[in-house]
């Protein structure tokens, strides 16, 4: 007796119908069969004994032609079409504007739903198998058009499978008509529809054009300018992006990034272009490097108007320094303040795709030097090692313009803060239970377990609970930072040992307490935990520690030590870090590397030595420099 294998296509013998076989049953098997729809096949169960193997068809280039044109029926085609891929195969057809313009007329004449899902299903999944081969210049042309057409008929079949009585037909037909007059207007005039263009340049960013190779890239900056020339506002923002960073297509120019943001702004009022523009005149990119704090002030006031951290943060910069406004540290810290309490949510999921390291770098600044606040070097300390731990995590796993000078700031700022915050040491030690603030106390439960010692120290394990606010269902992570250890990381749980001598109660479960809220008597040291209202237990101790791992100053490094250069590229301002393993390179000499026009001759402006363990990527991901 025949036994068919999931997915091999089986012959119902009493019937003739021709399906998949999808899932074995035992003594039968649910077959799948699309002869009388391809959008909603219907799955029966039949007996084993009742299937046999089938051989499909041949099928010619000649008859996918004639569907695709719309003169003749998918299910005409093969009473078993079962295998899309299985089709083009065995078929040399390359698809034609004119044959899909056919098509589409065809379906106009008598739209039916039914038949127009499973016209765009053939041709969707149809099409990279028989779209005509790729033309390697700057053209747009045939291929192009049909790709952005079948897309918009890809749109309409979704909208279809999701739910076809929500589909409004009239608006679907006017869809069609769309694309009927876009291959219309080609066929008869060569007119390629400017979302032709647009769609082209969806697909990726300028940065990820130039390395698709010359051929990619200038087809992508062809279709730039020609946008560029409508006043297309995506298009000018995209090669004011390229103008403002420099890159293979772009040498940067400051001047005209300016301009284009200009033009965006004023066509679109993006605070995004206002943030840019903020930065352009702030550091005075065009005017000789003298800024221009009163341009600058007001599109970082915009920006700032739109919730942009980015231009928050640069305002309150010009609040704490008094740059054309009179200095106000206070109002600095208020908006410092407002951008770290969202970027610390964001660290605390882990998603380092934020400002948390820009901010907490300005926040240092404050407490080191008092600005709006009095002068604290521990806690300005702190800030440094958060943005420290963030801007490294942002690194590894994003490639921003300006990380790396946002990492040797704060790499600066924390050897300029060791000058006066001299402590070191392997914990941090609570009068109180402070530490239960790490815990996000007040916006989320928390549990503490607790296990004595026999010096009567007590070990305190604290997490936090999750609430209906956690999307994931787990609650974020625990910032711990401990400044005289250099230490900062993410953790799910703090572990806080007490005094010894210390003792305990909890009114509930054992060595557990679920709270909320916690009350210190300082004369008596009794710390009083409770749970909405409700006293679940209490710790009596002289003290609390938190112990870290020492710091990489007092232990040694961890990994090897590399060498490494700084390069500039030319049209470009930013640095480059290269392994270098000659030790006779030094800065002005001429080495080797690869960029964005493949190995490059570059000269040398810094010359480094760093352990693995102080680098932002790990030592796999540099390129090494050669000396010539």
């Amino acid at each position: 007796m025949y036994k068919p294998m999931k997915g091999s296509p089986v012959v119902h013998i009493a019937t003739g119908r021709i399906g998949v076989a999808s899932a074995d049953l035992g003594n039968s098997w649910l077959v799948s069969f699309r002869d009388k729809s391809l959008l909603h096949p219907e799955n029966i169960a039949i007996p084993t004994e009742e299937l046999d193997s089938v051989i499909l068809p041949e099928i010619k280039g000649s008859e996918i032609k004639e569907v695709v044109r719309g003169n003749l029926d998918i299910r005409e085609l093969t009473a078993n079409f079962l295998v899309i891929g299985e089709i083009s195969k065995r078929s040399k057809y390359k698809l034609k504007a004119a044959d899909l313009l056919s098509g589409i007329k065809t379906l106009l004449v008598a739209f039916e739903l039914e038949k127009v899902a499973d016209y765009c299903l053939f041709v969707c999944s149809l099409l990279y198998e028989i779209l005509p081969p790729p033309e390697f210049d700057d053209r747009f042309e045939e291929r192009e058009v049909i790709e952005y057409s079948v897309g918009l008929l890809n749109q309409i079949f979704v909208k279809i499978l999701e739910n076809p009585l929500l589909v409004n037909i009239e608006e679907a037909i006017h869809f069609f008509e769309y694309i009927e007059k876009d291959l219309k207007d080609y066929i008869d005039e060569g007119i390629i529809p400017d979302m032709v263009y647009a769609s082209f340049l969806g697909k990726t960013d300028a940065d990820e054009a130039c390395l698709e190779g010359d051929a990619y890239m200038e087809k992508f900056k062809f279709a730039l300018e020609y946008l560029c020339a409508k006043d297309d506002p995506q298009a000018i923002k995209t090669r004011g992006y390229c103008y403002y960073t420099g890159n293979k297509m772009y040498k940067q120019d400051f001047y005209k990034s300016r301009d284009a943001f200009l033009k965006y702004y004023s066509m679109t009022g993006s605070a995004t272009a206002a943030n840019t523009l903020g930065y352009i005149y702030y550091y005075g990119r065009c005017n000789g490097g003298k800024p221009q704090y009163d341009e600058a002030f007001k599109y970082f006031s915009i920006g700032h108007a739109a919730g942009l951290f980015e231009s928050t943060y640069k305002l309150a910069d010009m609040f704490a320094k008094g740059y054309y406004i009179v200095q106000n540290g206070r109002i600095a810290m208020e908006l410092y303040w407002s951008v770290y309490n969202e970027c610390f949510e964001q660290i605390r999921r882990e998603n380092y795709d934020s400002k948390f390291a820009d901010v907490a770098l300005r926040m240092g600044n404050c407490y080191m030097h008092g600005i709006g606040v009095e002068e604290d070097y521990e806690t300005g300390y702190a800030y440094y090692l958060q943005a420290k731990f963030a801007i490294e995590k942002r690194m590894q796993e994003l490639d921003y313009y300006g990380d790396d000078v946002v990492y040797k700031s704060v790499r600066s700022a924390l050897t300029e803060a060791r000058r006066k915050y001299k402590k070191h040491d392997t914990k941090v030690v609570f009068g109180g239970p402070q530490w239960v603030l790490w815990l996000g106390m007040g916006e989320r439960n928390c549990t503490i377990r607790l296990a004595p010692f026999p010096d009567g120290s007590i070990m305190i394990e604290g997490k936090m609970l999750s609430n209906s606010k956690d999307k994931d269902g787990l609650p974020p992570k625990i910032m711990v930072v401990i400044p005289p250890a250099d230490y900062c990381a993410l953790k799910n749980k703090i572990m806080v040992k007490t005094a010894p001598g210390s003792t305990y109660e909890i009114f509930g479960e054992p060595e557990k307490m679920v709270f909320n809220n916690v009350t210190y008597n300082d004369a008596e040291g009794v710390s009083t935990f409770w749970l909405d209202g409700i006293p679940v237990g209490r710790i009596t101790t002289k003290y609390y520690e938190i112990s870290a791992p020492l710091p990489a100053e007092t232990e040694g490094h961890k990994g090897k030590k590399h060498r490494f250069v700084s390069v500039v590229f030319d049209g470009s301002k930013r640095k480059y870090d290269y392994l270098c393993t000659d030790k006779s390179v030094k800065p002005g000499d001429k080495v080797i590397v690869s960029g964005y026009d493949g190995d490059t001759i570059v000269t040398v402006t810094d010359v480094f030595d760093r352990y693995e363990d102080e680098l932002p990527m790990p030592i796999k991901k540099y390129k090494k420099a050669k000396k010539i």
